[in-house]
């Protein structure tokens, strides 16, 4: 990858292991192993202590290896440096596992003493010329406060709903040992997600007692693909987040490129991050919210897209939000989102995880793969709620027929007389329902659409709503995103998003769609009639497409973005109209500036001339800053991302700078 990143491999060879060390590339050891056919495990292995210029010097004969399971590798190596000499530290690694430090060759009373310092679990290899016995290795295990955990679950008699108890209980009781001893702060993860399981089962079993009809096997069906769908992700956290332990010959990682040590640590950095803007937005529910103040309290909403001009009310001055008014709104019993990498799906949310892209392992530090895509999947999950609590109560069944009934008398009512105060709650669902109604017009032939929507009956408004519901939640998602993680900093936005789109199907596909989508988000909060907000953003998207292309970011899909801005402006505005209509009445709803400042960001222009912002807020790759000053993930992977975007890497290694983001962001300790 780089002449940086080095790669431990080990060879078994009957009953002993060749332990070597590769420089640059694993291909020739997986060469050898084919032409052998010998089992083959390795993993990344990153020199800890740089000095600028300079080449890290290539890691000695093998005589020892020692790994520290170090929870906070940043710190403990900030600690350890000082004691070490300049040969020791010439062989102190990092990696991207379990096992976070690595020393070559130092003996056992050493790195005992070193231990004693670090305060983790530890195990030591002794090589002979290169080579492993099993009775060389030695592991000290720390003492561990293991806490017990009650299972509040039993047997149903219903054999698909015990299938999946099974599962889960069988990787809630991996994951609980492991935790106790490498992970506690997620302990508490496993508790809620265990009563949440207990919760689902019972409502299952209630739903049976009575007589069938179609809404309860929609419900049941929906509550079995939750569990289903949270089995599958304990799954992935137990594979994961477990493999990589001591002993390390016996915890293969099914990761083959990480096959030796596992990625742990780097599943570590994403639950840091995830729990970070979690821990923010606990602070105050929009669900609750919305159930308990929006569904009381009345306002007029704007009704007539045709008409809507923004105003500046919804722009972003310094005045008490809307979302801040009324008593403590604090979340309670959420269940915190699962973390894991995934090559099939990429970066993605569902109900109970988070994905990253698997490339993030080895190249998070391109643009196309960093961390902050992550913002944009947990920023779903809080919109997941926000669409529960206006269209839904139950689950999966947010299209009982009853409920549009009086869907549809709102929203026909409502229509007719915009002028008329309804519930917050009401006129946001109503908004919605209008966003899809006037998409639906826009995209249709014109001689085939409807004169207004008072001629839309109820089944044609519910079926809009299906069609465009998802395009309604990608907008409010977007509007999430843009505010609370990159501080409306359109220009960065924009290059974050459309550097990582270069690699997504979708874009291609549907091109119109993300340039709508691009500027109806960068439009937000500027008052701006809709025709200045439109060519005031398409300016700031072609801005930053521009300086993705001088760093060097370029794509055919940019080509096709400034053909639709030029050629099909009037399509694309048609789309914008609605969607920018929508987007304010979301921004005025759900700003928060109290939550803002709970989530430390780049708070001005990083591209602006002279601007320092980014260079300022970094982990210096060749000195370990203060042991305890927290930081941020978001503001922490903001500043790699601009310097990624302004072409100033301080190495030219993708693996040794991804693993170093994922070891400041992993050695952080976050709201749990």
């Amino acid at each position: 990858m780089g002449t940086f990143t080095h790669y431990l491999t080990v060879r078994e060879e009957q009953s002993q292991f060749r332990v070597t060390v590769e420089r640059a590339t694993p291909l020739e050891a997986i060469r050898e192993a084919l032409d052998h056919a010998l089992d083959l495990r390795y993993s990344p292995i990153l020199p800890a202590y740089l000095s600028p210029g300079a080449v890290p010097a290539a890691p000695p004969v093998l005589e020892a290896i020692t790994f520290y399971f170090a929870r906070r590798p940043y710190q403990v190596l900030g600690r350890l440096r000082p004691e070490l000499t300049q040969n020791e530290r010439d062989c102190v690694f990092f990696t991207e596992g379990l096992a976070s430090i690595l020393v070559v060759n130092a003996t056992a009373a050493r790195s005992a003493k070193l231990r004693d310092e670090v305060g983790c679990d530890m195990e030591h290899w002794t090589l002979r010329d290169g080579v492993l016995n099993r009775d060389e290795i030695m592991i000290h295990r720390a003492a561990v406060n293991s806490a017990g955990l009650t299972l509040n679950l039993s047997a149903t008699g219903d054999d698909t709903i015990d299938v999946y108890v099974e599962q889960i209980a069988a990787s809630i009781t991996t994951l609980w040992s492991f935790y106790n001893a490498y992970l506690p702060s997620e302990c508490h993860t496993l508790s809620q997600l265990l009563e949440l399981t207990r919760q689902l089962v019972s409502r299952h079993a209630l739903l049976r007692t009575g007589d069938p009809t179609m809404e309860t096997l929609r419900q049941r069906n929906a509550i079995v693909s939750a569990l289903v769908e949270l089995s599958a992700s304990l799954s992935y956290s137990v594979t994961q987040g477990t493999t990589g332990g001591a002993p390390i010959l016996g915890n293969r990682s099914p990761f083959p490129h990480h096959s030796l040590l596992g990625v742990a640590g780097a599943v570590r950095a994403l639950t840091n991050f995830t729990r970070y803007l979690e821990a923010a937005f606990r602070t105050r529910s929009a669900s609750a919210l919305i159930q308990k103040q929006y569904a009381t309290k009345k306002a007029q909403m704007p009704g007539r897209i045709s008409t809507y001009d923004s105003g500046a009310s919804y722009s972003f001055a310094m005045r008490p939000e809307e979302f801040e008014q009324g008593g403590e709104f604090s979340a309670t019993n959420t269940v915190p989102l699962l973390t894991h990498f995934s090559l099939r799906h990429g970066f993605k949310e569902a109900k109970f995880s988070i994905t990253a892209a698997s490339e993030s392992l080895t190249a998070e530090c391109l643009p196309a793969w960093t961390l902050m895509t992550l913002s944009h999947e947990i920023m779903h999950s809080r919109v997941r709620d926000i669409f529960q609590s206006l269209f839904g109560t139950t689950w999966g069944v947010d299209d009982a027929a009853d409920r549009w009934d009086v869907f549809f008398r709102n929203f026909a009512d409502w229509y007719r007389k915009p002028e008329t105060a309804v519930p917050v709650d009401q006129g946001l669902r109503n908004v919605i329902l209008n966003f899809c109604c006037a998409t639906e017009r826009a995209t249709i032939l014109p001689e085939r659409s409807k004169e207004s929507d008072l001629d839309v009956t109820r089944d044609d408004l519910f079926r809009n709503f299906i069609k465009h519901r998802r395009l309604a939640g990608e907008y409010v998602v977007h509007f999430h995103d843009y505010y609370f993680a990159y501080a409306r900093q359109p220009k960065l936005y924009v290059m974050s998003l459309w550097a990582s789109w270069t690699t997504v199907a979708a874009p291609v596909a549907r091109p119109m769609e993300y340039v709508v989508r691009t500027l109806v988000t960068i439009a937000c909060g500027t008052g701006a009639p809709s025709r200045d907000a439109f060519k005031g953003a398409i300016e700031q998207l072609t801005d930053g497409i521009d300086a993705l292309e001088a760093a060097g970011i370029t794509s055919p899909l940019f080509v096709e973005l400034r053909r639709i801005v030029k050629v099909d402006s009037e399509k694309a505005f048609a789309l914008f109209k609605p969607a920018y209509y929508l987007i304010d009445q979301v921004r005025q709803n759900f700003a928060s500036p109290s939550i803002a400042a709970l989530i430390d960001r780049l708070e001005t222009d990083p591209f602006a001339e002279g601007s320092t912002v980014a260079q300022e807020y970094a982990a210096s790759i060749y000195v370990y800053g203060e042991q305890d000053k927290p930081v941020s993930p978001i503001r922490y992977s903001l500043a790699a991302l601009v310097r990624q975007l302004s072409a100033e890497q301080p190495v030219h290694d993708l693996q040794w700078l991804t693993a170093w983001n994922s070891l400041v962001i992993s050695s952080q300790e976050v709201g749990a």
